[in-house]
């Protein structure tokens, strides 16, 4: 083989793991921010809610401006530890049981 196919063979192999760490990258910056709007949806009602049943902790801005930035965040940070141990929880099952006894 020679060097300037040896390099190109290692130069598209760079770009296929820089392709694929970019699109995980984008493809989990997507998933966060559809995330943080459902659940500032959802808090926003739950609030609303509050508002309209008296109870009245949440009549002040700077509270429930503090809930809406807080609680929707925190949420994030749930459901990614979850999906995180799904996923883990999957990838050594099935790492586990190709392992030789």
């Amino acid at each position: 083989m020679s060097k300037k196919a040896e390099r190109s063979s290692i130069d598209h192999d760079g770009d296929r793991l820089l392709t694929g760490g970019c699109l995980m990258s984008v493809s989990s910056a997507v998933v966060t921010g559809v995330l943080l709007f459902l659940n500032g949806s959802f808090v926003l009602a739950i609030v609303s809610a509050l508002g309209k049943a008296g109870f009245e902790a949440v009549a002040d801005p700077s509270f429930s401006q503090f809930l809406l930035f807080t609680i929707p965040v925190l949420m994030v940070v749930i459901q990614w530890s979850m999906i995180d141990y799904v996923r883990n929880r999957k990838y050594f099952k099935h790492h586990d049981s190709s392992r030789p006894q």
